[in-house]
């Protein structure tokens, strides 16, 4: 285990973990929703796990000296344990129970957990309900999530354009909760939206093959 930096120490002291925490955790969940957990994307994860208990972990590991944070090498505290999450994500990806419950499942034809989890079998449709149109209804969902969050990872550079992302997926929609939330004036937020409309629809031209 390094020694941490009488620097860093200092750093990570004073850092606003209030506002890292939930950013994070909003950046964890994104990474697990894209990836096959027990068989199934975005699936139930391996013994339960969430994204804040990845987050939590992250930050444990350089608090303690596990993960070593360099502030000259590399400034920006988030985007050093965007890394730690994404390491952690994928030890949780490559670990036993997540590559071999699945199969065990399969061949036994039972839950891939039994005692709390969602396992592959229960994701089969009912017989008794309309499949298909239960197909098209979880296919709508997740392309619409998947373009959120695609949009969410394309603002990386622009924190509080993220931010107001965020507070908007947890149901705020007016002016004035929306710039409470992120911690800006409302007036603030009028520019930053507009800013937010003209990445948008750079996005959505990227997206579409609009743009070169």
């Amino acid at each position: 285990m390094a020694e941490i930096s009488d620097e860093a120490l200092e750093l990570l002291s004073e850092h606003s973990w209030d506002e890292t925490i939930p950013r994070l955790a909003h950046y964890a969940l994104w990474k697990l929703k894209k990836r096959y957990w027990l068989g199934v994307l975005g699936g139930p994860t391996p013994a339960g796990i969430e994204a804040k208990d990845i987050v939590m972990k992250s930050i444990e590991k350089v608090l303690n000296g596990k993960r070593v944070w360099d502030p000259q090498g590399q400034p920006d505290l988030f985007l050093f344990l965007k890394g730690v999450v994404d390491s952690e994500i994928s030890h949780l990806v490559q670990g036993w129970e997540n590559t071999h419950v699945l199969r065990d499942a399969v061949l036994s034809g039972r839950s891939a957990d039994e005692e709390n989890q969602t396992g592959f079998w229960e994701t089969v449709p009912d017989p008794g309900l309309d499949a298909e149109t239960e197909i098209i209804d979880k296919e709508l969902e997740r392309q619409s999530e998947k373009f959120f969050w695609d949009f969410y990872e394309y603002l990386e550079e622009t924190p509080k354009l993220q931010k107001i992302l965020e507070s908007i997926s947890e149901g705020n929609i007016k002016r004035a909760e929306i710039a409470k939330d992120v911690g800006i004036k409302v007036k603030e937020f009028d520019n930053l939206k507009k800013q937010l409309q003209r990445r948008l629809k750079l996005f959505q031209e990227k997206t579409s093959g609009g743009t070169q």
